[in-house]
C-alpha cells in the first residue's frame, strides 16, 4: 500500500470522513484513502468536514479571518466566512462550523459562511475544539484552554454544563473517542492523555503519561475492537509517536514514522511518511 504524496516528512496528515470513505490530506495532495487516487489539492491543514445537503462535501481549515472552506467536488476554496474571527482549531456540529481561537468560539454556518451568533461564547483565548451528540437530540460543541473544558449547544450557543476545570496542564487537543462507550479524549503539552465523559465531564481513569518529555504535536483517534489514539511528540523528535488503548490505559509500540491512524474497511490503518514524501498504510495491530 504505497503511494507519492509529495509530503514533507514532518508533515501533519489528516483522516477526514467523507460519503465516499476516509480522505488522507496531508496539507497539498488530497488522497483517497481506499483507491489511493488523488481526488484534488488543497495547500491547507485540513482539520474536519462536513456533507451538505445534495452530495456537497467541504474540507475546513482554521483561518486568521474564519475557518476557510474547500469544495471537495468543485476543487475549489470557497470565498472566505463572514464576519470572520481568527480561529486556531474548527470542528462540525451538523452543518454549522465552530472554531476556537484567541477571542473565544465563533459559529457560521457551513453552506452560506454567515456568522451564527454576533459574539463568541466566551474567552479569552480557546485553542481546541470537537462536538458530540447528545443522547436527547442535539449537538455540543467542547473546547477547552489551557486548563478548563466549556460545552455549549451547537444550534443555539447556550452552555449545557458549567466550564469545567480539569486536572490538566496546558491542554493542546482534543478528540472524541468512539469507544465501545463515548469518550473525550485530551493531550497535555506535559506528556499525559486524559480521558471524560463528554456529556457530564466525569473522569474516565487516571491521566495515562506518555514517555517522552518533548510536546505532543496531535491527538488522532481510531476505532473498532481496539479503540486507540495516536500522539505525535514534535520539538524536532518527529520519529517518535505513541499509540494508546484508550480502555485499557496502555501504550501500543508503533513505526517511528507513524503520522494519522484511522479505520477501513474493519481494520485500524496507520499512515507513514518515508524519505521522499512516500506514503504506505499498514494495519496498528498487524
Amino acid at each position: 500500500m504505497r503511494f507519492n504524496a509529495a509530503t514533507p516528512m514532518a508533515a501533519w496528515i489528516a483522516v477526514v470522513p467523507t460519503p465516499d470513505g476516509p480522505l488522507l490530506a496531508p496539507s497539498g495532495p488530497l488522497f483517497d484513502a481506499r483507491t489511493k487516487t488523488q481526488r484534488g489539492s488543497w495547500p491547507a491543514m485540513v482539520r474536519a468536514a462536513v456533507s451538505l445537503p445534495g452530495g456537497r462535501t467541504l474540507l475546513l481549515a482554521s483561518g486568521v479571518a474564519g475557518p476557510r472552506r474547500f469544495d471537495l467536488d468543485a476543487g475549489a476554496e470557497l470565498p472566505p466566512v463572514l464576519d470572520p474571527a481568527e480561529v486556531l482549531d474548527v470542528a462540525v456540529a451538523g452543518t454549522v462550523i465552530a472554531g476556537a481561537g484567541p477571542t473565544g468560539v465563533h459559529r457560521w454556518d457551513a453552506a452560506t459562511g454567515e456568522r451564527l451568533g454576533r459574539r463568541p461564547l466566551v474567552g479569552p483565548s480557546l485553542r481546541a475544539i470537537t462536538s458530540v451528540s447528545r443522547p436527547g437530540g442535539g449537538m455540543t460543541v467542547i473546547a477547552c484552554d489551557d486548563t478548563g473544558l466549556y460545552r455549549w449547544d451547537s444550534a443555539t450557543g447556550d452552555p449545557v454544563l458549567p466550564p469545567q476545570q480539569t486536572v490538566a496542564s496546558s491542554l493542546g487537543g482534543l478528540a472524541l473517542a468512539p469507544t465501545g462507550r463515548e469518550m473525550l479524549v485530551g493531550c497535555d503539552w506535559d506528556g499525559a492523555v486524559h480521558r471524560w465523559d463528554p456529556h457530564t465531564g466525569e473522569l474516565s481513569g487516571a491521566p495515562i503519561p506518555v514517555p517522552s518529555p518533548a510536546r505532543l504535536a496531535g491527538c488522532f483517534v481510531g476505532r473498532l475492537d481496539r479503540p486507540c489514539a495516536l500522539l505525535l511528540v514534535a520539538e524536532g523528535r518527529y520519529d517518535t509517536a505513541v499509540a494508546v488503548d484508550l480502555e485499557r490505559g496502555e501504550r501500543i509500540a508503533v513505526p517511528g514514522l507513524a503520522r494519522a491512524v484511522f479505520s477501513l474497511d474493519g481494520e485500524i490503518l496507520v499512515v507513514l511518511v518515508h524519505p521522499g514524501g512516500e506514503l504506505t498504510l499498514e494495519p496498528l495491530f498487524g
